[in-house]
């Protein structure tokens, strides 16, 4: 677990600075201030994963739950969006199994 958040901190960190570096050489471009601002929140998150590994596993797990959840969520919905289709159960099936592993990960 520790080795996979400091492997994220610094695929963050990257990120970021590979966002920064475009970001500049597009200056004019449409959406400057907000892929300076990913950029940063990206090189500024990895950072602060790669100072406080705990806190970043507490958050990854946080965040992996709250995936999850929405995953679950969104597939439930489509199901029944899907309906009329012959697949739709299977949809439905994935949403409860991602809303099973949520629970999973919240109780381990």
């Amino acid at each position: 677990t520790l080795s996979a958040e400091l492997f994220i901190g610094w695929l963050l960190i990257f990120g970021g600075v590979v966002q920064l570096y475009r970001t500049f050489k597009a200056q004019h471009a449409p959406g400057f201030i907000g892929s300076l601002l990913t950029g940063f929140l990206y090189f500024i998150f990895g950072i602060l994963m790669i100072l406080f590994p705990v806190y970043g596993i507490i958050s990854l797990t946080i965040l992996l739950i709250i995936f999850f959840i929405a995953e679950g969520i969104a597939k439930i919905f489509l199901g029944f969006q899907l309906r009329p289709s012959r697949l739709w159960g299977w949809f439905i099936l994935n949403g409860i199994l991602a809303l099973i592993m949520a629970f999973i990960i919240w109780k381990g």
